[in-house]
């Protein structure tokens, strides 16, 4: 389901717009946004209590019914578009989407919410990748001016040998090089957008790159490196040479309409089409607007990152089960989290998983610490004697949750090292979950790495993080 910042009764003004002008009824529009038809109808409802109108959306209709027939579009991906974009606004107010909607349309990219045209889908699709790309403009003999990137991150520019022996290139050949990109927070507004995570990247360690920009950019004297606060919603690549003219090489990131892979085409204009100057401004303005490495830190200082205390059940399959009922066939215990990041393990709380939950004496008792990283949370427990540690390896989601998936290191009752993947989910949350599909996901069936390894796996992560493990 789409997390939407949107007040109700924009959300009504909004879904209105949709089902007059594309005649969509309430139910597709639910079924595209993935909310329920009674959500849909009660947001409907406060919409009536304060007289909407067919007319307070009038100035719309005609530009999105000409934006969907000259480009053939499907309305169900302009609804999913314009619904993203509004969301990236902190203040949802329906003003705000009806400027952002006819800015878009119009294609003014000289405005601060038009950097989201939807007409580069429409571009010319080329199997160019960026490599290949600066690397043809460069041996091209005209003289280059400046070269421009854009991106979330940028990550595979320090990571791939290929990529970073091109920037390498780039510096010996002394072209200006700019590096525009997202930080943590910029690049949240957009995840929170998000329908679910099997199609989401895990958005962490954004500002950890930044930091590696910044000292690539002190190594190479002809880069500058920036940060935009306002969402980068495509990857840019801009040749500019030193007689003005320009070719740029784009693609568009996708989020919750469909799926995305690495090898989606990119799409390739020059500066001779009009939609290529609009990139270009686009371009500009981002830049113009971002911050230097030095404001962006000293605005942003590091935090010490600290979970919200709270209570779980911790739940990993129980060893030769197959005959009890599914409710029996998992360990219970009980994970706490106390201010300052101090944790608490109680194991074996509970035998079964009925409603409600018979909670017993506790068997053993551990406390530690949790350590948060980018990607990672780390507990380190002991019992009161000191003689036994547990160790568990949580990963980290995209945003909070009322649940995670990890990894926990510990002693079986008969002292030898054990590795299990275990759930921890809120107890009053329980009975949404699925027992059948988290028992599968808990146990140990790898795709990628043999069966032998105990692994959270991308796919385990991302069902667990969606809500395909929760009862339909």
């Amino acid at each position: 389901m789409f997390v939407s910042q949107l007040d109700s009764i924009t959300l009504a003004r909004f879904f209105d717009l949709f089902h007059h002008a594309f005649n969509m009824s309430y139910a597709e529009i639910a079924e595209t946004l993935h909310y329920s038809e009674r959500t849909i109808q009660r947001w409907r409802t406060i919409g009536v209590a304060y007289g909407l109108e067919k007319s307070d959306f009038h100035d719309l209709f005609k530009l999105l019914e000409q934006q969907c027939k000259v480009f053939d579009q499907d309305p169900k991906y302009v609804l999913c578009h314009y619904f993203e974009l509004a969301n990236t606004y902190e203040k949802g107010s329906y003003d705000d989407v009806k400027r952002l909607i006819i800015n878009n349309l119009k294609n003014k990219s000289d405005n601060l919410k038009t950097f989201s045209p939807l007409d580069s889908i429409n571009q010319p699709k080329v199997q160019l990748r960026p490599v290949e790309f600066i690397s043809s403009c460069l041996n091209k003999g005209k003289a280059i001016q400046c070269i421009y990137m854009s991106f979330h991150s940028g990550w595979d520019w320090l990571k791939s040998h290929e990529k970073h022996q091109l920037l390498e290139t780039i510096h010996k050949l002394q072209i200006n090089l700019h590096i525009l990109s997202n930080d943590s927070n910029t690049i949240q507004k957009i995840a929170d957008t998000m329908a679910s995570s099997e199609k989401q990247k895990f958005y962490v360690g954004y500002n950890l790159v930044i930091n590696q920009w910044q000292n690539c950019a002190m190594q190479f004297n002809n880069m500058q490196a920036r940060i935009s606060n306002l969402p980068i919603m495509r990857k840019m690549y801009i040749v500019v040479y030193k007689d003005q003219t320009y070719e740029l090489l784009g693609r568009e990131y996708v989020y919750n309409f469909r799926p995305f892979t690495d090898e989606e085409p990119f799409f390739y204009l020059t500066h001779l089409d009009q939609k290529a100057t609009n990139y270009f401004n686009e371009y500009e303005f981002l830049w113009k607007n971002s911050k230097t490495y030095d404001t962006w830190k000293h605005e942003n200082p590091v935090e010490s990152k600290k979970l919200y205390p709270e209570d779980y059940l911790i739940l990993y399959p129980r060893h030769r089960t197959q005959d009890l009922p599914i409710e029996k066939r998992f360990v219970i215990s009980k994970l706490s989290i106390h201010d300052d990041n101090k944790v608490t393990l109680k194991t074996n709380i509970a035998s079964s998983l009925d409603i409600p939950l018979k909670i017993n004496p506790a068997e053993y008792e551990y406390k530690g610490s949790a350590h948060i990283t980018d990607y990672t949370i780390f507990m380190n427990l002991h019992d009161c004697t000191n003689n036994e540690q547990v160790n568990i390896s949580i990963v980290k989601p995209l945003h909070p949750r009322d649940r995670y998936i990890g990894i926990m290191n510990a002693l079986s009752p008969r002292g030898t090292p054990i590795s299990i993947k275990i759930a921890c989910i809120k107890q009053d949350e329980i009975n949404l979950f699925n027992f059948e599909k988290l028992l599968s996901l808990l146990q140990c069936h790898n795709q990628y790495w043999d069966d032998h390894l105990m692994i959270v796996e991308e796919e385990d992560s991302n069902a667990f993080y969606s809500t395909e493990i929760l009862c339909t």
